[in-house]
């Protein structure tokens, strides 16, 4: 018999809490076929030493809203949807990038958790 030891450290990484918000995120993404592109976002951004993140999405009257808030430390709004699921999204594919928007969430620059070890369990066989 042979028994493994599986330690997945993305556990430590970034994860979206699972609330509507999310829900419609995703529900955005089938229906515009972009389940993919969503799921490598959320890949990247699991290698991300963090804590969890809570979107906060709605309409405001006419208006759309849309916001990452990571602890009640750091939050940061998502532009450029005509609905708050598709500006949530766009706010995920732009957190996958790495750059400013990241850097604004959890107050200074990324820290990537990904080792070797890990690399080979995943894309070996």
């Amino acid at each position: 018999m042979q028994i493994s030891n599986n330690i997945d450290k993305s556990a430590f990484g970034m994860k979206f809490v699972n609330n509507q918000a999310f829900k419609d995120v995703i529900a955005y993404a089938k229906g515009t076929k972009q389940l993919a592109k969503l799921d490598d976002s959320l890949n990247k951004l699991l290698h991300v030493k963090s804590d969890d993140i809570l979107i906060i999405h709605g309409n405001y009257g006419e208006k759309v809203y849309s916001s990452f808030n990571l602890k009640n430390k750091f939050s940061v709004p998502n532009m450029g949807g005509k609905t708050p699921s598709e500006s949530s999204f766009n706010g995920i594919i732009e957190l996958s990038e790495m750059g400013k928007k990241l850097s604004r969430l959890i107050g200074g620059s990324p820290k990537i958790c990904v080792d070797e070890a890990e690399i080979f369990g995943r894309y070996t066989v």
